[in-house]
């Protein structure tokens, strides 16, 4: 299920966030406790770390809390929340962390102790500061699998929010606003969840939605009949949503959002919006799995390093994209060739070649080498006394570089530039270096 944003923002501050927690009657009443107390315990904690990064806690010196509380059920426990957004600097800006780590870390640990329980919910909320606003919502569960969104997934209490939203003239003029832009396909995805949720909404809610098209765009509001007609009548209909025209977005942004998808995945958990604006914690991750050796991950961290011209990053960024191809991974072919950074050819003979190498107090630098080849190396240099140095320095001595991969970098050009200047740089393949010292 996935609620159109427009919906969201007509909601207002709090949103539609809740979860059901299902369980045994002898259980209800003890879970709802303790879930109780685990939140606001993680909350606080919470609060106190935003605190302690950011300088001060808008709800901390507010004390306000966004859990509405455990409601004992005929099902088991159902738990409620305002918007999960938590800000900092006087409630100007949003901060990194949300309420929504407290709810899963509670979550979480009720599970454990009572591992017969299980649990579902969504979380939907619009937020906003002095730089921008936008909507988070995903749907949460005990059971992994349950956790990518279905279409046919109903929730009583979005229906009940998007119910109480619908029922007067203000929720009507926030959405009509909201769709004053709006395109066929975000159209049609109202219409589909308006059907979903027709029992909780207003007989003419779909109706409504069509009107405000003829403020849109009239030539689409006979489609939008035809859509809204074939769901009624039970067919299986789907939408056709425009490819996104990326031209305006900023260098990286696409590239970015791959990582986050990647890191969802990796995780098995939605990146909330406080990670995305951090984006240390979507990226640790799939930048983690890059170094464990995967090709896709490689690939989907490399391209960004390159797209977000991440210098410090561009020499495993490249050697990451060529390994990823040399994997297999077609998208990795296709961009080498796309952004000519040139074949993984190695160069014959090389492994026979030899050459006299001093370690004792030279300096070495490496560069476009593999993980393997690069640990060895450096274990080889450092045990007969030789320096190793990040960048390439005046006084280097040895540059040590992978034939496939290591020419297109800043390291190589710098000794490049500095031989041409009249330095004594003794530039040495990976093959040779290691046959050299067998």
């Amino acid at each position: 299920m996935h609620i159109p944003d427009c919906l969201i923002w007509a909601m207002g501050e709090e949103g539609c966030t809740a979860v059901k927690v299902y369980c045994e009657k002898k259980l209800r009443e003890e879970v709802a406790t303790r879930f109780t107390d685990v939140f606001n315990v993680k909350y606080e904690k919470l609060m106190d770390l935003i605190e302690e990064e950011e300088g001060d806690c808008n709800e901390k010196d507010e004390d306000s809390n966004p859990f509405n509380g455990a409601q004992v059920t005929d099902y088991g426990v159902f738990l409620s929340f305002d918007s999960l957004a938590m800000y900092c600097g006087y409630g100007d800006h949003l901060s990194q962390h949300d309420a929504g780590e407290a709810m899963e870390e509670a979550l979480m640990t009720i599970k454990q102790e009572y591992p017969s329980i299980s649990y579902e919910g969504y979380v939907a909320y619009c937020w906003s500061d002095v730089h921008s606003g936008d909507v988070c919502q995903y749907a949460i569960s005990s059971e992994k699998k349950a956790k990518k969104d279905k279409d046919d997934v109903i929730y009583d209490f979005v229906g009940e929010a998007l119910g109480e939203t619908l029922e007067d003239d203000e929720g009507w003029d926030s959405l009509s606003d909201e769709l004053e832009d709006a395109d066929e396909a975000e159209f049609k995805k109202i219409i589909k969840l308006f059907h979903l949720y027709s029992r909780w909404l207003p007989s003419d809610a779909i109706d409504k939605v069509i009107e405000f098209s003829e403020d849109s765009d009239g030539n689409m509001t006979e489609s939008l009949q035809e859509f809204a007609d074939d769901l009624r009548a039970g067919k299986n209909v789907d939408i056709e949503v425009d490819e996104i025209d990326t031209s305006g977005l900023p260098d990286g942004y696409m590239e970015a959002m791959d990582m986050f998808l990647m890191a969802e995945e990796i995780s098995g958990k939605k990146i909330k919006h406080g990670e995305i604006l951090s984006s240390d914690g979507a990226f640790k991750i799939v930048i983690k799995k890059a170094e464990s050796g995967d090709a896709e991950a490689k690939f989907i961290a490399g391209k960004y390093f390159l797209a977000d011209h991440i210098e410090e990053e561009a020499e495993r960024a490249i050697r990451w994209i060529r390994e990823a191809a040399e994997a297999g991974v077609e998208e990795a072919e296709e961009y080498i060739e796309e952004h000519e950074l040139g074949a993984a050819v190695a160069v014959e003979g090389d492994e026979k070649k030899t050459c006299n190498i001093v370690f004792e107090g030279k300096i070495f630098v490496l560069t476009g080498l593999d993980t393997k080849d690069e640990n060895q190396v450096m274990e080889i240099i450092i045990s007969r006394g030789g320096i190793i140095k990040s960048s390439t320095v005046l006084n280097t001595d040895y540059l040590i570089y992978d034939e496939r991969y290591g020419t297109d970098t800043k390291k190589h050009e710098r000794a490049v530039e500095l031989i041409e200047k009249g330095k004594n740089i003794q530039m040495i393949t990976v093959k040779q270096f290691l046959c050299s010292v067998k």
